[in-house]
């Protein structure tokens, strides 16, 4: 086709633009998932999940060229497909956990930028749409475009008196306008209401809503294994988007139409660190209700049980006559620089013998809620013991999902938003327990 010659054209001078490949209208969807990842554009995308039904992401990470769409640098960009076919694409034109930061002024002018090539590309102005706003202090409009050949709906939102740059410990936190995301989504339109409708995202997925219809995906294995199916798969990219990426998994499982730029704007998600995770609870519970869940707490760390925790483990050491954690006076508590500094035997047989009681609690939540059906959003402090797939993370806090358990290997299934090859891990029961910081669970309100 003539548009890809013009595409390939782009690449030998810098990013590679994907204007001609749209403007090619009913052709650009006729090129299926397959197409996608070979020729030219091999190397582009990475399969979210094994299989051949996955949707694609860009980027592939380092082998990826950059990508330019409407004058804007691609960020991050989905492929949606079904069958084999591609009907679906959803842009991030900028997106603070890719790109940082930037001026009020430089935002709107980009968000200006796109909207006026989107008019005109399909000929028309695009028409205002309200959007949903959960939270006060959240700025955010939305464009439609109902096609044909190709729907299409520019969303874009940022936050005000948000809370700018990495907090540095004891410093005052500047606040203001903060930037968040400018998000590009198309589909092959019929109509202009078919278009409209579809960009939308469609309907609930026929997996969430009843406890009922959730205990459909447990899946009960000859060797004893215990899982739940139908977890769809997120690939959290270089940020520190665990937690968000997390919540994405579970709330798209119970059918709700999210994206983790949009829970990290929620969870005022820092571009470097992650999520506090006190905020990300604060934020679905807040949320619980319109996502149609609740969050319950079966472990977590409080300041209280951490000290008493560092205290057997201190009791532990001096039976094995090793060094002990001191706290000394200090005021600021480094849960990573601790775990860092502890020897893993004495740690495995602190919370294994020690806290038996515990792990036994911590066995049964994961059994209850994966016989309902219910996945648990599992914190854990990586580098702590040997993990079975290499991870982009090599230590640190994390939060990963526990969906399945093997009562006969001892073992819990857990799968981590790092894309394909994390969607099914295994770790003896003693370990997970091990490396817990926290266990939750959100729970159908159905």
């Amino acid at each position: 086709m003539l548009f890809l010659a013009v595409a390939s054209g782009a690449r030998a001078d810098g990013p590679v633009d994907l204007d001609p490949y749209l403007r090619s209208g009913t052709s650009f969807w006729a090129r299926g998932r397959a197409d996608w990842l070979s020729g030219e554009t091999a190397g582009w995308f990475q399969p979210v999940a094994e299989g051949e039904a996955s949707d694609l992401r860009y980027p592939g990470y380092s082998d990826s060229p950059p990508l330019v769409l409407f004058g804007a640098p691609v960020h991050e960009m989905v492929l949606t497909c079904r069958s084999g076919a591609v009907n679906r694409v959803t842009c991030w034109l900028y997106s603070r956990g890719d790109a940082g930061e930037i001026a009020e002024k430089d935002f709107y002018a980009l968000a200006a930028s796109i909207d006026r090539a989107l008019t005109a590309w399909q000929g028309t102005r695009g028409v205002a749409h309200p959007t949903r706003k959960p939270e006060p202090g959240i700025i955010a409009g939305a464009k439609r475009w109902p096609g044909p050949p190709t729907a299409a709906e520019l969303r874009w939102s940022a936050s005000k008196n948000a809370i700018l740059g990495d907090a540095i410990p004891g410093a005052p936190a500047a606040k203001g306008f903060r930037a968040e995301f400018i998000q590009l989504a198309m589909q092959p339109a019929a109509g202009a209401q078919a278009g409209a409708a579809a960009i939308r995202g469609g309907a609930p997925s026929a997996l969430g809503g009843s406890a009922f219809m959730i205990k459909r995906n447990v899946r009960r294995e000859p060797d004893g294994t215990v899982l739940i199916e139908h977890i769809p798969m997120v690939d959290q990219g270089q940020r520190g988007y665990c937690a968000v990426a997390t919540a994405e998994r579970l709330l798209r499982y119970y059918g709700n139409n999210v994206d983790q730029h949009a829970l990290a704007q929620l969870a005022d998600t820092r571009t470097s660190g992650g999520t506090n995770p006190d905020d990300m609870l604060d934020v679905l519970r807040k949320g619980g209700l319109a996502y149609g869940t609740k969050v319950k707490i079966h472990e977590d760390f409080t300041v209280q049980s951490f000290l008493a925790f560092i205290d057997k483990y201190n009791a532990e050491a001096r039976k094995a006559d090793g060094p002990q954690i001191d706290l000394g006076q200090t005021r600021v508590i480094d849960v990573p620089a601790i775990y860092a500094a502890m020897d893993p035997d004495t740690l495995r047989r602190t919370r294994c013998e020690r806290q038996a009681s515990a792990m036994r609690k911590f066995s049964d939540s994961i059994t209850s809620c994966v016989d309902q059906g219910i996945p648990l959003a599992w914190a854990v402090m990586l580098g702590v013991v040997p993990e079975t797939v290499d991870v982009p993370q090599a230590e640190g806090g994390h939060l990963r999902i526990i969906f399945g358990y093997n009562k006969k290997t001892g073992e819990v299934l857990y799968t981590d938003s790092w894309g394909a090859g994390h969607e099914r891990k295994s770790m003896s029961t003693a370990d997970a327990w091990t490396i817990t910081t926290g266990l939750y669970s959100l729970d159908p309100r159905h």
